[in-house]
């Protein structure tokens, strides 16, 4: 136990150290947002985000947000349950990316998303939530074979997040998972709505994030002297 113990630390410590100083795909609706005026590209969050990036390279340390650990430690202790349910329901072998064993996948050298799973074809994003009453509105979606409309509507950020994992990954399909193992009936627990890729979101994504990149290497420049560091190139596969 207490070499599965020092293992699952190593993988959690190397991708938080993956992903420090980086934009999310958990974060990525932050930066889609613009100011309130027409000159204003990013937003007070976005550019309040953006300094939390730099924060966590210049200290070496991630900026946390504390706020909501119940219902943090929530999804986090029923994840794997809820992949279970998936691979038993659809059928699909899942390479999981669970809290023993989450993975980084950069964009380019400022952003990357880290998906819950992926099998052969799609990017996988599960929810837990603390709230029953919202795994219910996404299991009535669920129930309607509502899409990436109903998504974008309702879950705008898991939405985002999603898209932006699929970019990151090279997938061009995805399943938002929502599961609760409260519900009496076991066929209330699990649902499952597939997301397909949003190819003009994409280049969307691609123009904030290069923006978003150079507000982060011109403060780096400044803190640093150095204005050398420059956005990678990414090249999708």
């Amino acid at each position: 136990i207490q070499m599965e113990n020092n293992t699952m630390f190593s993988h959690q410590a190397q991708w938080e150290q993956d992903r420090l100083g980086k934009i999310t795909a958990s974060k990525i609706g932050e930066i889609m947002k613009s100011g309130k005026s027409k000159d204003e590209y990013f937003g007070k969050m976005a550019l309040s985000y953006l300094d939390e990036k730099v924060s966590e390279i210049i200290t070496g340390l991630p900026c946390k947000d504390l706020s909501g650990m119940n219902a943090i430690e929530w999804g986090f202790s029923h994840e794997n349950e809820a992949i279970q349910a998936f691979e038993e329901k659809l059928g699909h072998t899942v390479e999981y990316y669970g809290a023993a064993n989450p993975k980084f996948f950069p964009y380019n050298s400022f952003s990357g998303g880290s998906p819950d799973g992926i099998i052969h074809t799609h990017v996988l994003e599960v929810k837990c939530p603390y709230n029953s009453a919202i795994h219910v509105r996404n299991l009535i979606a669920y129930k309607k074979n509502e899409d990436n409309a109903w998504m974008k509507k309702n879950r705008e950020d898991y939405y985002y997040q999603i898209q932006f994992n699929m970019l990151c990954t090279g997938k061009d399909k995805a399943f938002f998972i929502s599961y609760d193992p409260r519900p009496t009936n076991p066929d209330n627990r699990l649902a499952t709505i597939e997301i397909t890729a949003d190819l003009a979101l994409f280049d969307e994504f691609k123009e904030r994030i290069e923006k978003a990149g150079e507000i982060i290497k011109d403060a780096i420049g400044l803190l640093f002297n150095e204005p050398s560091l420059m956005i990678a190139s990414h090249d999708p596969e």
